[in-house]
């Protein structure tokens, strides 16, 4: 498994448990031309959520994802191809997927949950036992779009305000006046959508919080 600075037809993410006796380390997406339509589509529908801070998710029957655990000798080194991040493109080598180890649980009821970001996960729960086992969040708007490019306006506000952290950026919207914010969102957009999943925020009431912030 090697990492990949282009889009390829294979998402590692990084992946966890509930379990107590069984593990879950990583995942593999498998993104093809027809996922990504479908995941297009999604998008659509999840968008007249986008301002609605108590909308929580839509969940798709999905199965286009396979959840593994890293073998006794720690390999694949999920921590060295991650290198921080929560998930990463990859080239797999033909049957490669097939010696990777797959937990003890035996997985079923795929979904796939989306979230008025465009942010999603992948969940799936043990056959027998119904414990839970999920992916970190990934981005479907860079995943199905990977060559968009930065617009004038996105630009624009990046120059204006590379300067100030996530911290100082939120805490410059908290302090403006309703819609007053307007070049501000844009920048936090375009951060959490390049953050590869590392930063993300929301609305609790009036003021806005930061949910995960892991390149301070």
């Amino acid at each position: 498994m090697k990492l990949s600075n282009k889009a390829t037809a294979h998402l590692l993410v990084k992946a966890n448990t509930n379990s107590e006796w069984d593990n879950c380390d990583f995942a593999i997406i498998h993104l093809s031309e027809e996922w990504k339509k479908e995941q297009a589509k999604r998008l659509e529908a999840v968008k007249p959520f986008a301002e609605d801070y108590n909308f929580q998710s839509l969940n798709y029957y999905d199965t286009a994802v396979d959840f593994y655990r890293t073998s006794e000798d720690d390999q694949p080194d999920i921590e060295e191809l991650l290198a921080g991040k929560e998930w990463v493109f990859v080239e797999l080598e033909n049957e490669e997927q097939e010696t990777f180890t797959v937990p003890e649980n035996r997985l079923d009821c795929y979904r796939l949950v989306v979230y008025r970001s465009g942010n999603a996960i992948y969940k799936a729960y043990g056959k027998h036992t119904s414990e839970e086992f999920w992916t970190e969040e990934f981005d479907l708007n860079i995943l199905c779009n990977p060559t968009t490019e930065e617009t004038e306006l996105e630009r624009f506000c990046r120059e204006r305000f590379q300067h100030l952290s996530n911290a100082q950026l939120v805490a410059r919207v908290n302090g403006l006046p309703d819609f007053g914010w307007d070049d501000e969102g844009v920048e936090l957009q375009r951060r959490q959508r390049v953050s590869n999943g590392a930063f993300d925020y929301a609305f609790d009431y009036n003021t806005m919080v930061i949910l995960k912030d892991e390149k301070r």
